[in-house]
């Protein structure tokens, strides 16, 4: 079986399509033309997350797409030291390119930044409850559901109709417009989120990495909010701390140039399946 040589996006993304539609439809016929919570009405929104995941268990179940096969043996230690070390260097490098995107958008268009400022992901007078399902959104659904779309679908997909280092460029720019208010930074994470699936061979990898790094930035995001606001000359103030990510590029490049693939490198999907 060789699933990622036939036209699996149009199959995804078509079931993506009318997932929406019909929940959405959903939505519209049991709210009955009250208006929706704007708590309630984004925790709905949040819940399409899991039309991809129901995708991916309805192909494994009907025998299109075998789940197992996206999952290698786990690194060894030392190589879980490596890609620790690979992801500290990650977080602090996006972090400050996401800082240094939002004072060039202030010093560019200052009417418009704070619109492009993140909300917190947790409020003081909300719901404890609403709180929760927010982290584990946030921290836990998201980041699985993305690892599976972009490295686990996207990436496998176009390696089948390019070489793999233009489908980790392309997969990773779609997932950079995904997160389109930090699309730099987005796109970034999105490489070096692939380079890890190429090297281990294993999408838990990257989906553990994931989902520390939106812990971190969850923390972060409480941290930020603590007084209830974000303010853009909150992060004026912050410029020297966003300017200094650049000294990281020479590990990035470091790290890049030993994970980076080749022309000729192998589906993860294709090599677990021949050495399961």
């Amino acid at each position: 079986m060789a699933p990622f040589s036939k036209p699996v996006l149009r199959y995804f993304f078509l079931w993506m399509v009318v997932g929406v539609v019909v929940f959405l439809g959903l939505i519209k016929m049991t709210a009955a033309d009250r208006a929706l919570n704007p708590v309630s009405g984004d925790l709905l929104i949040q819940l399409l997350a899991f039309l991809p995941l129901i995708w991916f268990l309805l192909s494994h179940f009907f025998g299109k797409l075998n789940l197992l096969y996206f999952f290698n043996t786990g690194p060894g230690e030392k190589t879980w030291k490596k890609l620790m070390l690979f992801w500290i260097v990650i977080f602090l490098f996006t972090t400050g390119v996401e800082g240094l995107q939002l004072l060039l958008i202030n010093w560019l268009v200052p009417e418009s930044s704070s619109a492009w400022m993140e909300g917190p992901v947790l409020l003081r007078d909300q719901n404890v409850v609403i709180n929760m399902i927010n982290i584990i959104l946030v921290v836990l659904i998201a980041p699985l559901m993305e690892e599976f779309v972009f490295r686990g679908l996207i990436l496998q997909r176009f390696m089948r109709k390019t070489s793999a280092p233009q489908a980790l460029i392309l997969s990773s720019i779609l997932f950079g417009i995904l997160h389109f208010e930090f699309l730099l930074s987005a796109t970034l994470f999105g490489i070096f989120m692939g380079l890890v699936f190429l090297k281990t061979r294993n999408l838990w990898v990257p989906v553990i990495l994931h989902v520390a790094n939106n812990g971190c930035i969850v923390l972060l995001n409480v941290l930020q909010y603590h007084d209830g606001t974000w303010t853009v000359d909150q992060v004026q103030s912050l410029w020297p701390l966003y300017l200094s990510s650049i000294l990281l590029i020479p590990g990035l490049v470091y790290f890049t140039r030993d994970f980076w693939p080749d022309a000729k490198t192998s589906l993860p999907y294709a090599y677990n399946q021949n050495n399961g």
